[in-house]
This record gives C-alpha cells, sequence and structure tokens, in this order.
C-alpha cells in the first residue's frame, strides 16, 4: 500500500528581496529531523526549481543555489556564491562569499570553503577517518574530520579529498588528483595521488583589492 505523506517546514526568514521558483523546498524538515532552527535567506538569494533546503541552512546576499542541489542542516552559504545543480550538502558546512560550485559535487560533513574558492564538476570528499556503516563500532564511525579549502583554491573536475586534507591558498588541484595530503599555499597538484609539479604563477593569482 502507498502512503503519502505531508511534511512539515520550519520557519523562513527573510531579509530583503528573495526568489525562491516554483518546486523548490525551504524549510524541508522530515519528522526524523532532529534540527528545528530556522532557514535564512538573505537580499538578492534566488533558489531554483528542485532545491531542498533543511533546517538551519542559510543563503547569503546575491547567491543562487540551483536545480535539485541538497542542502543538508546547518549548511552555511556566503554572499555571490554560485552553487551548481545537483550538488549535495551532507551538513554542516560553511562556505564563505564568492565560492563556485560546480554541478555533482559532494561536500563531506564540517567542510569549510574560504572565500574565492572554485570547485569543477563532479568533486568527491569525506570526512570518515575508519569508514563504516551502521554495523560498525560507533567509537570508530565518529572518528571524523572533514577537509578545509582555504581562500582562492582550485580544484578541477572529479578530485578527490580524502578526509582532514587542508589545500592551501589559491593551489590548484588538477582533474581527477586524489589529495591524501594536505597541499601548500599556491601549490600546483596532480596525480594519484596528488603531487606537487609546480607553483601557481603570478599572473594567475587573484587580485584580493578588487574583491568587494
Amino acid at each position: 500500500m502507498l502512503h503519502f505523506k505531508k511534511v512539515q517546514c520550519v520557519e523562513v526568514i527573510v531579509r530583503g528581496e528573495v526568489t525562491v521558483e516554483e518546486g523548490a523546498h525551504v524549510g524541508y524538515c522530515p519528522d526524523h529531523c532532529e534540527h528545528r532552527k530556522p532557514v535564512i535567506l538573505e537580499d538578492g538569494a534566488y533558489i531554483h526549481t528542485g532545491a531542498i533546503l533543511y533546517p538551519g541552512c542559510q543563503v547569503g546576499r546575491n547567491s543562487h543555489i540551483y536545480h535539485n542541489t541538497v542542502l543538508l542542516p546547518e549548511t552555511i552559504i556566503g554572499a555571490h556564491c554560485k552553487i551548481g545543480c545537483s550538488v549535495v550538502s551532507q551538513g554542516w558546512c560553511t562556505v564563505e562569499d564568492w565560492v563556485t560550485i560546480a554541478s555533482h559535487c559532494n561536500l563531506a560533513p564540517g567542510l569549510v570553503i574560504e572565500k574565492g574558492a572554485f570547485l569543477s564538476i563532479g568533486i568527491h570528499m569525506g570526512n570518515a577517518l575508519h569508514p563504516g556503516g551502521r554495523l560498525h563500532p560507533e567509537d570508530i564511525r565518529q572518528e571524523v574530520l572533514a577537509p578545509r579549502i582555504r581562500r582562492g583554491a582550485r580544484l578541477g573536475g572529479g578530485v578527490t579529498l580524502n578526509p582532514g586534507v587542508i589545500i592551501g591558498c589559491e593551489a590548484l588541484i588538477g582533474s581527477g588528483a586524489t589529495v591524501v595530503k594536505d597541499v601548500p599555499d599556491f601549490a600546483v597538484v596532480v596525480g594519484n595521488p596528488a603531487r606537487v609539479i609546480a607553483e601557481v604563477p603570478e599572473r594567475d593569482r587573484i587580485d584580493w583589492s578588487k574583491i568587494l
């Protein structure tokens, strides 16, 4: 027998002119969700059809959340961000201002992405130091450490980040790389496992004085 159930919503706080397209679900709160904080949408935020925002999420000024993207509880999106289609934030993520995340990226719980970073399509990452399902010992499963992507870093398509790695400021990660250890500031890394092959040239670095 098929059962249809209406899903409740939490409060949505709107600060300014905000657009939520038909078919988006802002404040999605199923029965099993323990979080009841309101969703906050700042001026100029735009939530596209199919997007789902769970309790405690925030979307900053002039940021777009595109089609079929899911932001689980306590995902904080800064100002002037673009979060592409079918991105999944596993919750408790912080994305600072001027970040671009292309489609089909998976954001590990606890991830921090600093200002001006760019993530290309299909990036995957984890935070479990000892991965395991519900049948594995709970104390092992709770040993977690999320990656951190420092300001202005750029990640090519299909990159994989191991738990706890730090991507340095304005580092460039080549497509398909598997990052298993911290990457220095301004380093260019490629391969599996990723290795440093060069340094980002001065002409290719961000002029932060131009960022509003």
